[in-house]
């Protein structure tokens, strides 16, 4: 058996064919979820398990959560393998509370129930596998109260015209590096 090794792979018109997307996985989350915990929990139908085909490969995540959470407020979190992703969190945070995709705090219990605030983040992680990883849309409410932390509802969930539901989706990338 031989091996062919080579610096560079490019077309006959000279383009580097290097840095390709080698798959894109998407979920939709349509359905409604909220969690009134003051420690974190997976957000059912924000995950994706992706294989990667080259453990040099890069993996761009992004989540974009639509959220309501009132009083104190929720918080939202990206993270890979049941873990925090190392490096995605604000530094010289306190003794304050921390996100890497948002919180979506809509103000007291007299402030506007019926807003959804739409989050994102966007990540170029190496996990440096070919093993199934796994990113997830974690969250938490920070008081624990009743209205915790609701995804793609509001706390003023009337059905009608003036009040709306919303969808998230999760999407991850693997580029070939």
């Amino acid at each position: 058996m031989s091996t062919l090794k080579v610096n560079a792979i490019q077309t006959t018109g000279g383009v580097d064919v290097s840095n390709k997307i080698l798959q894109v996985i998407n979920v939709i989350k349509q359905d409604t979820f909220q969690t009134n915990s003051t420690s974190y929990v997976a957000v059912t139908g924000l995950s994706i398990t992706i294989t990667p085909k080259l453990s040099t490969s890069t993996i761009l995540v992004i989540p974009t959560v639509n959220a309501n959470s009132q009083n104190r407020g929720g918080v939202l979190r990206l993270y890979r393998n049941g873990a925090e992703v190392s490096g995605l969190m604000p530094t010289s945070a306190g003794s304050r509370g921390t996100t890497n995709i948002g919180s979506p705090w809509t103000g007291d219990a007299s402030g506007d129930q019926g807003m959804m605030f739409s989050s994102t983040i966007t990540l170029l992680d190496s996990p440096g596998t070919t093993s199934a990883t796994t990113y997830a849309v974690y969250a938490k409410s920070v008081d624990g109260s009743v209205y915790g932390t609701r995804i793609n509802w509001t706390n003023d969930d009337t059905d009608g015209a003036d009040y709306v539901r919303g969808v998230s989706t999760l999407t991850v990338m693997e580029v070939q590096a």
